[in-house]
């Protein structure tokens, strides 16, 4: 489904198709979210491997301080990060082939509704040729109707 979709939507009487977007799009955007959140907790891991260093235990002084303090709250915002796209990444997996599946059926129904709309073109070209041909038909008959001999 990667690119066109049908325009014609007005056979089925709607204004535009009822099933918009690129699944493999969404696909490939949710991928792309679950790798950052694969790659913010790498990050939080070491984040959390550098707060138990000694080294910054031993870290004395102003600066230390206020490391520290600015760095307390990484961690979490970290946690929240890889939450917040993994659940995004999570919603988007769940919904491209959801997306795919309904496009795919409102494909064929529309094909269906092509194959229909030139049945009833045809079948009511059948019938205007019908009824030329009955009104011929009838205009003969009254003919003989008022002169029998014809």
């Amino acid at each position: 489904m990667v690119g066109h979709r049908p325009s014609d939507w007005h056979v089925l009487d709607l204004d535009k198709d009822p099933t918009p977007g690129d699944p493999q799009r969404v696909r490939t955007l949710a991928k792309t979210l679950h790798d950052f959140a694969d790659d913010v907790s790498e990050a939080l891991r070491l984040v959390k491997g550098m707060a138990g260093e000694t080294t910054l235990a031993e870290w004395a002084g102003k600066s230390a301080a206020v490391f520290k303090e600015e760095f307390s709250g990484v961690p979490k915002n970290l946690k929240k990060l890889e939450k917040s796209y993994g659940m995004c990444g999570d919603a988007l997996a769940d919904f491209w082939p959801k997306l795919e599946r309904a496009q795919a059926l409102a494909d064929r129904a529309l094909v269906k509704a092509r194959e229909a709309r030139q049945d009833l073109t045809s079948a009511q070209s059948k019938l205007s040729s019908a009824d030329s041909w009955v009104t011929r038909a009838s205009k003969e008959a009254d003919k003989y109707k008022d002169d029998p001999t014809g």
